[in-house]
């Protein structure tokens, strides 16, 4: 009997602990789906409007904020579809063409620097003086004196024609035949010496004003631009402007010898823009070479905007890749221009392009037909999505941007593709720039635009 007594006794206090732990249980869960599903928000009260959800992302300027941001509804033209060709981008440098940009300006002969008629950063033209040189050229001078010593000889065989002419039939006409041949013999040697001494440097002019007229010995010789040095392709028109003394070698009392480096002249007309590819992209850039792609080259303007030089073809490709880069070059022609604004005493120069300026290459490699296409600047990103701001009106004399978001297919170096998806329209007005400032006066609620209150006031 007391064993029955204690085993009720034990059933009793387990059924108390189940319980207990029963009534715990169902209170948390409570609790839990409290915290899961909240209850629903109180409705707003009565006669206080909602706003809107265009208002939400609406921005109300004054003239002041929006010329600090520089934005203004004329400044946002109205948007078009248009095509819109993806790119990829390739670091570039401006390098002269290789035996066309530069030219070293050799000493013809040995001598002594008498004067210097430039300085670095001149303007040069076909055929204008650089140097005067005296010359000590021991050929040249043995050359010059043979010279002249057979227009002298030349010049006692022609009297001594002139003197026999008179007499007529009364001298012997073998006399005369041999002094006519004489003459011929000097004139032949004459010639051969001529040409001799324009190997030399010499000019025609040079030869009959002192050696042939004065019979007398050049003493000093002018080194000039040399006439083959003129690009005719790269010139428009065949115009030489644009020569330009980069850098003297020597000063005035130098000795030189013959062929040393007097001077280097350059013409920068035309420069070749090299860029710099991964060997991956060879399909790439041989697809733009063989079909005629033009490729774009962009120039940083600092706090300027970025100049952008289109319709350029590529030329050559590099046959060799870098072996410590893995890069492979490519070379596209560049026509460079004067800075007229530039020029000081109407001979200093002054180009636009230079070597060792830095550019960005885009070669085109597909097409987006029928989209928006905007400056990098009217587009601002937000984690995964993307904004443009639409002029929408006015509001109490005050400029109205509303946000759009829209589908940005492609960002590239300076322009972006925005979708034709309805999130904007042809014709709507689209701030081109401003967009990161307008972005942040929006999230920070400076410019929000008010809603009208039932009494009318703001």
């Amino acid at each position: 009997m007391k064993a029955i007594l204690r085993i009720a006794c034990y059933i009793i206090s387990v059924l108390a602990c189940v319980s207990v732990v029963a009534l715990a249980t169902s209170s948390s869960a409570r609790h839990a789906l409290i915290r899961v599903f909240p209850e629903s928000p109180a409705e707003p009260a009565a006669g206080v409007p909602e706003e809107r959800e265009e208002e939400r992302h609406a921005l109300a300027l004054s003239d002041r904020a929006l010329k600090n941001i520089g934005v203004t509804k004329q400044s946002a033209p109205a948007v078009a579809l248009a095509d819109y060709e993806k790119t990829i981008a390739f670091p570039g440098t401006l390098v002269e063409r290789p035996g066309r940009s530069s030219l070293t300006i050799p000493s013809p002969m040995a001598g002594v620097i008498s004067k210097i008629y430039r300085v670095p950063g001149e303007a040069l033209h076909e055929g204008d003086p650089l140097f005067d040189i005296r010359l000590t050229h021991e050929e040249l001078i043995r050359d010059q004196t043979e010279l002249l010593s057979l227009y002298l000889k030349r010049d006692i065989v022609e009297r001594e024609i002139d003197r026999l002419k008179p007499l007529g039939n009364n001298i012997v006409p073998q006399v005369q035949r041999e002094n006519e041949f004489k003459k011929l013999q000097f004139d032949a040697a004459i010639k051969a010496q001529r040409k001799a001494l324009l190997l030399y440097g010499l000019t025609e002019e040079q030869i009959d004003d002192t050696i042939s007229n004065k019979r007398d010995l050049i003493r000093d010789f002018t080194v000039c631009v040399p006439e083959a040095f003129v690009d005719k392709e790269a010139h428009q028109h065949g115009s030489d402007e644009g020569f330009q003394l980069k850098e003297l070698l020597v000063e005035t009392g130098n000795r030189v010898t013959s062929g040393e480096s007097l001077a280097i002249v350059t013409d920068h007309c035309r420069l070749y823009v090299e860029g710099r590819a991964y060997a991956s992209d060879q399909r790439l850039l041989e697809r733009a070479l063989t079909k005629d792609q033009p490729i774009r080259v962009v120039f940083e303007g600092g706090h300027a905007k970025p100049e952008v030089v289109s319709d350029l073809e590529i030329r050559y490709i590099d046959p060799q890749v870098d072996g410590q880069s893995r890069t492979l070059s490519f070379f596209a022609d560049l026509d460079n221009r004067l800075l007229d604004g530039e020029v000081r005493d109407g001979r200093l120069r002054h180009w636009r392009f230079k070597p060792g300026q830095r550019c960005t290459v885009e070669v085109p490699f597909d097409t987006i037909s029928e989209c928006f296409v905007l400056p990098l600047e009217a587009v601002v990103t937000e984690g995964p999505d993307a904004f443009v701001f639409e002029w929408t009106g006015m509001d109490n004399g005050k400029e109205v941007w509303t946000r759009r978001e829209v589908h940005l297919l492609h960002r590239g170096t300076n322009s972006a593709a925005i979708a034709n998806d309805g999130a904007v329209f042809p014709g709507a007005r689209i701030a081109r720039n401003g967009a990161a400032q307008l972005q942040v006066a929006l999230t920070a609620g400076g410019g929000k635009l008010q809603t009208a209150c039932p009494c009318g006031e703001h």
